[in-house]
């Protein structure tokens, strides 16, 4: 699984940059990500091993790998409590039963 998520004050296309929604096809095939090509953006790339998140300014990229449990992903980094809905959430979040393994 993998999906993109935009920073703050990212929203939106810009000229001379690609579009972000391209970026959790490119992450799941393995192709290196330029991020000069694209404005700046969160990855969240996941699987039955774990997640990783990778974030982008839209000059170089960083990541991650994210701790097991609960992790909540907006615009900022994990957890980030500077997001109102990482504040609101993340304690409920955090409280609800553990799912079943689905093997």
């Amino acid at each position: 699984m993998a999906c993109v998520l935009n920073r703050p004050g990212s929203l939106g296309p810009a000229p001379g940059k690609r579009s972000r929604g391209e970026l959790p096809a490119l992450a799941l095939s393995g192709v290196p990500i330029d991020a000069g090509l694209y404005r700046s953006f969160n990855l969240v790339i996941a699987g039955r091993d774990g997640a990783r998140f990778v974030r982008s300014n839209g000059v170089r990229t960083d990541g991650w790998a994210l701790p097991a449990g609960v992790s909540m992903i907006t615009a900022y980094d994990p957890n980030d409590a500077a997001s109102g809905r990482v504040r609101a959430h993340l304690p409920a979040f955090a409280l609800a039963p553990a799912l079943p393994d689905w093997e």
